[in-house]
């Protein structure tokens, strides 16, 4: 009874410290897309340049870590949708072919 006891107590400790890690590669990861964005917008904040843009986008690894560090400048795209401005900029651009973004759009 107790080594099941105790291996219950291990994989939740395990299932528990793998939750935390994931959590923490998501937070990663979206800090990693924000600051690609803010650097994008802070070329000219009032014009966002096809390839600011394109340096966003490639920075993010995930669509909607794209659209959550969008949301933070909400005039970045004159009132677009940033996840369509992304669909544009993935059909439009081949080096963004591969990114997550893009692969997310797919």
């Amino acid at each position: 009874m107790r080594t099941i006891a105790t291996t219950v107590l291990m994989l939740g400790l395990l299932g528990s410290s793998l939750v935390t890690a994931c959590g923490s590669a998501t937070a990663d990861q979206q800090s990693a897309c924000d600051q690609a964005f803010a650097q994008a917008m802070a070329i000219d904040p009032g014009s966002a340049t096809v390839s600011a843009v394109d340096g966003a986008i490639a920075g993010c690894q995930s669509l909607q870590a794209w659209v959550t560090a969008a949301e933070r400048y909400p005039d970045a795209f004159g009132g677009q949708d940033p996840a369509a401005v992304a669909s544009e900029r993935c059909a439009t651009s081949a080096q963004l072919a591969n990114t997550p973004v893009c692969a997310d759009l797919r």
